[in-house]
């Protein structure tokens, strides 16, 4: 994975530019067997999920990598994220 630029996609045609180091903010919906769904933005995102997660509750998320398709992100606490690539890659996660 490299320092690229993902676009998460939404229904209406909005996006939401992903860069290493953004963090964003997400309610779980679910969670079990290592899967878990996630609210973001209004929309519904099925993540692979390393750690518990309650359903209802609120995650920071901070985008580690991304490239290739895939997006991995870490759970965060209280820290400044650091500014976004110049230049960038559309990838359809």
């Amino acid at each position: 994975m490299s320092d690229l630029v993902a676009y998460l996609e939404f229904g209406d045609g909005a996006s939401l530019p992903l860069w290493p180091g953004r963090e964003f903010v997400a309610r779980v919906l679910r969670s079990s067997d290592g899967r878990a769904l996630l609210a973001l933005a209004g929309t519904e995102l099925e993540v692979a999920a390393q750690a518990a997660l309650a359903p209802g509750a609120t995650v920071r998320l901070r985008v580690e990598a991304v490239g290739e398709g895939r997006v991995a992100l870490r759970l965060v606490r209280d820290e400044p994220p650091p500014a976004p690539p110049a230049g960038g890659l559309d990838i359809t996660v």
